[in-house]
């Protein structure tokens, strides 16, 4: 079995870097211990936590700090295409998804069930956003955006 070349970090960041100057957001470059390079952008409400992506060999994992991860890497159908090919694809996905999060497009709901945290959704907001769906007893749920706490509607 033929196993993909990898795909190297510093290149993933410099593509990733050339995907987020679009973007007129104000990014802290970090290198923190083993983790290798981060990119940092401040939480624009507490609640939330900073927007942090770390960027490692063949991945870059996308971290709200206080709610959720998701990790890009190649997708199976740029598997036999050049490692340039592949790490601008990963780039673009990873710089799409901050986007969608950074406008407030991404819709972050946490489910506790006591002090445990049940489920994370990341649901993307296409007309308006859901309503909520009832919850088990015993069970608590709280909407994030980007921006803050989502406020329901009454």
């Amino acid at each position: 079995m033929q196993t993909s070349p990898i795909i190297p970090a510093q290149l993933l960041l410099e593509r990733l870097m050339d995907e987020l100057q679009l973007f007129s957001f104000q990014w802290r470059f970090e290198l923190i211990g083993h983790y290798g390079p981060c990119l940092r952008l401040a939480a624009q409400h507490p609640s939330t936590g900073d927007l942090v992506m770390w960027v490692e060999d063949n991945e870059i994992t996308l971290v709200i700090e206080f709610i959720t991860h998701s990790h890009f890497n190649c997708p199976y159908y740029l598997l036999n295409s050049s490692v340039e090919e592949q790490a601008k694809a990963i780039a673009q996905e990873a710089a799409d998804y901050v986007l969608d999060v950074l406008l407030d497009r991404i819709l972050f709901e946490m489910e506790w069930q006591g002090d445990r945290i049940a489920s994370v959704s990341n649901i993307p907001i296409l007309d308006g956003i859901p309503p909520q769906e009832e919850l088990p007893q015993g069970v608590t749920r709280k909407r994030f955006l980007w921006s803050g706490p989502c406020q329901e509607a009454p």
